[in-house]
């Protein structure tokens, strides 16, 4: 049995994310790297090594799931932050990922 065909599909849920994503994700949230590895049950030095570009012998790809568990906790729709122009972005450039993830952000109304 051949697996499903993902290369039709306009968004795929098993993304992993780059280094400028996680990095990026963890700014807009406002958040340390110790305070979003906690997010996700994980330890500092696994977030940094997330953050590490991508070739360096620290770099480790931070698992899909982890990464919709992380924007479900600082408030975002991984469907909609996992976008595929996300995924185009130049690693020196996170700003574009912060544009569009802040017009994603629930607005939560004070009672």
């Amino acid at each position: 049995m051949s697996h499903r065909d993902r290369s039709k599909k306009q968004h795929d849920p098993c993304h992993m994310p780059s280094p400028a994503e996680v990095k990026a994700a963890r700014g807009w949230a406002g958040l340390s790297q110790r305070e979003a590895a906690d997010r996700v049950c994980g330890s500092q030095r696994a977030w940094e090594n997330w953050e590490q570009p991508k070739g360096s012998a620290e770099h480790r790809p931070m698992h899909s799931g982890l990464w919709r568990l992380f924007l479900l906790e600082i408030g975002l729709d991984p469907d909609v932050a996992l976008a595929p122009q996300l995924r185009e972005l130049e690693p020196n450039r996170p700003d574009v990922v912060v544009r569009v993830a802040r017009v994603e952000k629930p607005r939560v109304e004070k009672a």
